[in-house]
């Protein structure tokens, strides 16, 4: 009797696998990362004196601070004195991303995130970070910025404002 024990188990074992079905066939896209590089002109606003490019690039995971790398370098004039200003992110604090359409991994989504670094040699807050792709092969990636710090022209904030050039790709699994 037991020498039929272990061929039972493995039938028993096929068995309650069979039950759980098939795995789905469109399995629902999880985003993982954004990367992201890309300018466009300054939107006139009181923060800043209107027709300076913005230029950004980077890489930042959406379940961060736990995954790396997370870097981000902005170029962009500053309030008031129209100083330029660069930010550098040294740690992504929080951040999060959704896809536009869950079935579609190359649908495009969006990222917003926030954290701290330098600017201009000064401590600096990202009090916001946001990319929006709008999908593989589309041109409506806008980008928008929060940032403050200590030196002189590091203030900065913008709406989301569509880049004239690069692109915002935000990667799913």
């Amino acid at each position: 009797m037991f020498r039929y024990l272990p061929l039972l188990l493995l039938a028993c074992a096929l068995a309650l696998l069979s039950l759980r079905g098939p795995a789905p066939a469109n399995a629902v896209a999880t985003p993982d990362y954004v990367t992201t590089g890309g300018w466009f002109d300054q939107p006139p606003n009181m923060l800043f004196t209107f027709d300076n490019k913005v230029t950004f690039g980077g890489v930042m995971q959406c379940d961060a601070p736990l995954d790396q790398p997370n870097n981000l370098i902005v170029h962009y004039n500053g309030n008031l004195n129209n100083q330029p200003a660069e930010f550098k992110l040294e740690t992504l604090t929080s951040a999060t991303c959704t896809l536009n359409n869950p079935n579609d991994p190359d649908g495009g989504g969006q990222f917003r995130g926030n954290g701290t670094g330098r600017c201009n040699g000064g401590p600096a807050t990202a009090f916001l970070i946001e990319m929006n792709d709008g999908g593989q092969g589309n041109a409506n990636d806008s980008a928008r910025f929060t940032i403050n710090g200590t030196q002189s022209g590091c203030a900065f904030a913008v709406f989301a404002t569509l880049l004239q050039g690069g692109q915002i790709t935000l990667h799913a699994h």
